[in-house]
């Protein structure tokens, strides 16, 4: 990645590969790997929300949109509003504004680039981090069931010393924090973790909770640097069951995994290298995910326009997790086009549709899991008027709602999709319908 100018938007991080300027001169050969779309899922569109009209505030730039586990609310992390913007769900799933949290006002830090958010799983509380302020945000849920800013964590160093200033910053980076991207927390509740760019370092916050229902703190653990490094760490995965970690290495195409314990002890298990070294198109892998049960790893890389799947092996005797290997990759030309800088995943909760975008592209793709585990084109919805199954129920697609995906999530009854447009400022939902091929 080269190093950061610091221009009025916030860089889309690893979004595309001419951008970046680390696409590969050659791949290996492969066997062909077209898939064409069956039309099976229609997308109905319910709303679209754009910055800074009817009321609305926070979507400059939304790096991530989640939903919370009650499913009550739906918040965004705005890049260049360096903000948290919270939506209320009603119950036909349209959004309502609610509030917005912005950088350095009514005493909110930390939010300088916000880039991602998680939930504990009972939603006392939510965290982002930032990149720029390489910090992490600490946000509590009240009696009323709304969210308050209670705290940031960081080093407190200057934006300068993180991205301009050459000098290491040895015991100045303490908490591993700096150029934060992403953060996930463990399903039990009692684990944050944090993959940080410029620390290269994925970092492990401890969650005591003793009782759910109480003020729970954030206990700073440790810093794991990777056995061999992490290659620019920006990315990371836990398996549903807690027993496994991911994490994404942008520079060096890496992807990085863990075997872990109950207790949140980490042990490294492999590194899968990509780019010119190794797996082909595994070329700055960005956003990672397991599928629900883990027996597959789904990597988004940016720098190949590329979904790669890694599957499960069985484990040997003595090992607690199988390691994984290559299984099949779906390239932008496999599909048709929407893959290019390909960075947004979601997982329908049964595994068997793989939602995947590109935000240097347009449209959002539908995956289809076969019962060999390969999966295939189901719907490629791109706008009105295309040969894909959309209907827009009023709705206008011209507006580009779907042109420069940043995120997707999905509610957890996977009934409707949630889809950010970096490009608009936007946030959309979508109802999910299948059609009568569905199987």
């Amino acid at each position: 990645m080269p190093l950061i100018v610091f221009i009025p938007r916030l860089l889309p991080l690893l979004a595309c590969a001419a951008l970046l300027g680390c696409s590969l001169a050659s791949y290996e050969a492969r066997l062909d790997n077209k898939v064409t779309a069956t039309m099976t899922v229609t997308m109905t569109m319910v709303q679209v929300l754009v910055d800074n009209e009817a009321g609305v505030d926070g979507l400059d730039n939304p790096r991530s949109v989640k939903i919370s586990p009650d499913g009550t609310h739906a918040v965004v992390a705005s890049g260049d509003d360096n903000s948290l913007a919270i939506f209320d769900i009603n119950d036909d799933f349209s959004l309502s504004f609610n509030r917005v949290f912005k950088n350095n006002t009514h005493d909110v830090t930390g939010l300088e680039g916000a880039s991602q958010i998680a939930f504990l799983p009972n939603g006392n509380k939510m965290f982002t981090v930032s990149f720029y302020d390489s910090a992490l945000v600490v946000l509590e849920r009240d009696e009323d069931n709304q969210y308050r800013f209670e705290r940031s964590l960081s080093d407190g160093l200057s934006i300068d010393r993180i991205f301009k200033d050459t000098e290491p910053f040895g015991a100045s980076d303490t908490l591993g924090l700096l150029g934060a991207w992403d953060v996930a927390a463990s399903s039990d509740g009692r684990q944050l973790l944090v993959a940080s760019y410029k620390s290269n370092a994925l970092s492990v916050f401890d969650i005591p909770v003793l009782d759910m229902n109480s003020d729970d703190e954030v206990i700073f653990n440790r810093v794991e640097a990777g056995k061999n490094g992490l290659g620019g760490a920006v990315g990371l995965a836990l398996s549903a069951d807690n027993t496994q970690l991911a994490v994404t290495g942008f520079d060096e195409h890496l992807l990085t995994l863990y075997n872990r314990t109950m207790d949140g002890e980490l042990a490294f298990s492999q590194t899968l290298r990509g780019g010119d070294m190794g797996i082909p198109y595994l070329v700055n892998p960005q956003t990672v995910m397991f599928s629900p049960y883990g027996d597959y790893l789904y990597v988004a890389c940016a720098g190949s326009n590329t979904l790669v799947v890694f599957s499960r092996m069985d484990s040997k005797a003595g090992e607690k997790a199988g390691k994984y290997a290559l299984f099949q990759t779906l390239t932008d030309d496999d599909v048709g086009g929407g893959l290019k800088g390909v960075g947004s995943l979601a997982i329908s909760p049964d595994g068997k549709s793989v939602f995947v975008a590109g935000e240097a592209d347009t449209g959002v793709l539908v995956l289809r899991k076969e019962n060999d585990g390969r999966l295939s084109l189901e719907s490629k919805i791109i706008e009105p008027g295309s040969n894909v199954s959309i209907s827009t129920a009023g709705a206008n697609l011209d507006s580009g709602v779907l042109e420069g995906v940043s995120s997707l999530s999905l509610s957890q009854d996977g009934q409707y999709l949630l889809v950010t447009s970096a490009k608009h400022d936007s946030l959309s939902v979508f109802r999910l319908d299948r059609g009568p091929k569905d199987r």
